[in-house]
């Protein structure tokens, strides 16, 4: 996942999700912006993939009104 702004910037992040989901754990994706905590959970459910929840948070990411973000996912080389 990686996160750009709308406008011409030099922040970018990336964010590398890992390890095995088990139904029932919570996600969570936080980012501080200048200063402003903002905080997007993930409820797993049975037999998502580390591809699911990246989906999942990108669209919370995407979707949110209140921020100026974008956030793109990109396959890695071993999911290809």
């Amino acid at each position: 996942m990686t996160f750009e702004s709308p406008w011409p910037s030099e922040v970018t992040s990336t964010v590398v999700l890992s390890g095995t989901p088990l139904a029932g754990q919570t996600w969570t994706l936080t980012l501080d912006i200048a200063g402003v905590v903002k905080t997007l959970p993930h409820l797993v459910a049975a037999d998502e993939t580390l591809e699911d929840i990246a989906k999942a948070l990108a669209l919370a990411v995407n979707g949110d009104l209140t921020g100026n973000l974008l956030l793109r996912l990109r396959e890695s080389p071993s999911s290809s």
